[in-house]
């Protein structure tokens, strides 16, 4: 069976986290709207309330292709 898995905003602030990104929800808005992240989208949604599409498959590719290993401080 085929699926589309997505994420949440929150798991993906939390993990750009994990990978020594400072974030949150306004500057993840802004850098998706940028097209900093080619694997999102924010859309209006309801009332005025954005709705954020985060796809898994292109935030993992996406992080394969940019992060780097770095040694520990």
């Amino acid at each position: 069976m085929r699926v589309i898995r997505t994420m949440t905003a929150n798991e993906l602030m939390d993990d750009l986290r994990s990978l020594g990104m400072t974030m949150s929800y306004d500057k993840l808005k802004s850098l998706i709207q940028a097209g900093v992240f080619p694997f999102a989208r924010v859309v209006p949604g309801v009332a005025g309330k954005d709705v954020v599409l985060i796809l898994r498959k292109g935030y993992e590719e996406w992080v394969a292709e940019h992060a780097e290993e770095v040694e520990p401080v």
